[in-house]
Order: structure tokens, then C-alpha cells, then sequence
């Protein structure tokens, strides 16, 4: 039988974040006297003690590289889950403890990522889990990671409400959110901690929520439901723009001001030009910042039932006057 090549071993590590495992090279028929040899001469550099993970020809760093290592030395059908998870997934920031889930019972034990093989160090924390079908595990970047849709059922037991609220919009906004997978996994875990803030995120759900840009609108689309302000049109087109929440019963438009796209004088000037534009439109056009959005809900919705009020006072009259918006 012919040596397998060193291309082989690359090809493997290229596809992991340049990283092999004890047994992916034993199944490429590399004996372990020859993996030793390899160790030996800096060809294989441990990414831990005994973990049987081996950075190929120099150290991995980066968070990506730190998960893809984490899930080889746990095993075959292992996911990264928990925060970490979330941080793939581009849900939240974390850059603490890797969870790691098997699809197997077992109890809960640590390791960590160091040694020659890695620049830093890093701690991981492997679980097992009785339910953790092929369904459930998926990729993200190439790394093994929860299915989103999962993946909430564990956040529900470790996240703060608005943490948990705020990742749940993110994952709902980039289209990461299944109907049949929220609901499958909705009557999952029956006696497992957090379950029942995994159901009431998902039955409040709102489907405007995919329609939203940015978090501070999918913050509004929850403001409507919540304080029963009607059922606006969400960026729905209107001549060349594309308006935030428009109120088609009475002619009321409200735009909201993220940081992300109304920064800076250029951007005041389009926002007024845009403005302007929309009011010959509309019957009433109100603007609302982010910082009234998260910390005065209740103000901004006081204030769009007033206007929604005077809009409709104006409708009636343009009606009996034989004028419109």
C-alpha cells in the first residue's frame, strides 16, 4: 500500500481550519509511530494535552479556528452551541468559554486549547445531549454548530430577557428563523430550564419582523403588537424610498433613526430631502430616534396613537370637504 502523501493530510486541514485529528490521520493509514515522528519534528503541533488535535505545520488562531478545534477534539457529530454558538452565528458578541454539545449522554467536563499548536489559550466546555438529531446540527462557516432554531432553546436558559429578545430579532432579520424548525423545536425539552422562554419568544413572534433592516425597527414592529398600535406596512416601496412603518388606515408614516444608517451631515441631508419628499405623501410623517425607541417605549407609542388619532380626524374631514392627502 502506498505512504499517503503530506498533500493529503493539507487537503484534510485546509477543509478545518488547518488542523487534523489522531483519528482522521490513523484512518489515512499514518501509523502512530509515524504521527509521533511527525509531533517530533514540528510537522504536528497538539492544539491541547491529549486531545488528540494537531495544527499542521503552524499554530491556529482566531475565533473560528479556536471552534472548528474545540468540536474535533470533542468527536464525531459534536456542535458548538450556547454563546458561542450565538457569536457564529452573528447573534451577539462573546469570545469567552466555547460550549460544545455532543449528541450523547454524558457528564459535563472542560479542556483547554493551548500548547504549541495555538497562539493564546482558550477554555471549552463540553455537555452531552440525549436530543441532539442530525436536524439539529448543521455549519456555519464550516464549524459545526447548532441549528439556530435549537440553538434558542439553550440561549432561553443563559441569556438575560433583552439579550435573549435582541439575538432572537438578529436571527429573525437575516432569515436564520424556520417556521417548521421554531415549532418543532418548540415542543422539545419538556422539564428542561428555559423552555418556556423559548415558547413565549416564539408564539410572540411577529412575521413583520423579517421585513425589518435593522434591530431598532424589528424594536418597532414589537412596540405595534405590543401596545396595539395597528398594523403598519413595514419598508414597503413608496415612489424611490422605501419608509420604515407606514399606517395605510390613516395616511401616518413613522421613520426611525439608527445609528447605522443616519450618521453625519450627508447622511441629516438625504434624511430631510427624503422627509420632505415623503409628506406630499402622506398625511403625517414623525420621526423617532433610537435612544427614545429602546428607553421610552411607552412614550412612542403614546405618541403614535395621538398622531394616528389626528390623522384620522383629518381623513374624516377630507371626506366631507371632498379633499386628500
Amino acid at each position: 500500500m502506498d505512504r499517503p502523501s503530506s498533500s493529503e493530510v493539507l487537503h484534510l486541514a485546509g477543509h478545518q481550519y488547518g488542523m487534523v485529528t489522531r483519528t482522521q490521520l490513523l484512518d489515512l493509514d499514518i501509523s502512530g509511530r509515524m504521527i509521533d515522528v511527525r509531533i517530533a519534528n514540528g510537522r504536528l503541533l497538539p492544539a491541547g494535552d491529549r486531545l488528540g488535535v494537531y495544527a499542521v505545520g503552524r499554530p491556529i488562531e482566531g475565533r473560528r479556528a479556536m471552534c472548528m478545534a474545540a468540536t474535533l477534539a470533542t468527536g464525531e457529530g459534536s456542535v458548538v452551541a450556547g454563546r458561542a454558538a450565538a457569536d457564529l452565528w452573528g447573534l451577539l458578541d462573546h469570545k469567552g468559554v466555547i460550549d460544545v454539545v455532543r449528541p450523547v449522554g454524558q457528564k459535563r467536563r472542560e479542556f483547554w486549547l493551548e500548547g504549541p499548536g495555538v497562539k493564546g489559550r482558550q477554555r471549552a466546555v463540553v455537555r452531552g445531549s440525549r436530543h441532539l438529531p442530525k436536524v439539529d446540527r448543521t455549519r456555519r462557516h464550516g464549524i459545526p454548530v447548532m441549528n439556530v432554531a435549537r440553538l434558542f432553546v439553550d440561549l432561553s436558559a443563559i441569556l438575560p430577557d433583552r439579550a435573549l429578545s435582541n439575538a432572537f430579532k438578529q436571527a429573525d432579520m437575516q432569515g436564520f428563523l424556520n417556521e417548521s424548525d421554531l415549532l418543532r423545536c418548540e415542543s422539545l425539552g419538556k422539564g428542561w430550564k428555559g423552555t418556556e422562554r423559548n415558547r413565549a419568544l416564539v408564539r410572540r413572534r411577529h412575521p413583520d419582523t423579517k421585513d425589518a433592516r435593522t434591530l431598532i425597527e424589528a424594536l418597532m414592529v414589537e412596540i405595534n403588537r405590543d401596545f396595539d398600535l395597528g398594523n403598519p406596512v413595514v419598508n414597503k416601496p413608496m415612489g424611490r424610498y422605501y419608509p420604515d412603518f407606514f399606517y395605510e388606515d390613516c395616511g401616518l408614516l413613522v421613520e426611525v433613526d439608527g445609528a447605522e444608517t443616519h450618521t453625519g451631515r450627508l447622511a441629516f441631508l438625504d434624511d430631510s430631502y427624503r422627509e420632505n419628499e415623503l409628506r406630499q405623501r402622506v398625511r403625517q410623517v414623525i420621526r423617532f430616534s433610537s435612544e427614545e425607541i429602546i428607553e421610552d417605549p411607552e412614550r412612542v407609542a403614546r405618541i403614535i396613537k395621538m398622531e394616528r388619532e389626528k390623522c384620522f380626524t383629518l381623513k374624516a374631514h377630507e371626506a366631507q370637504t371632498g379633499t386628500g392627502a
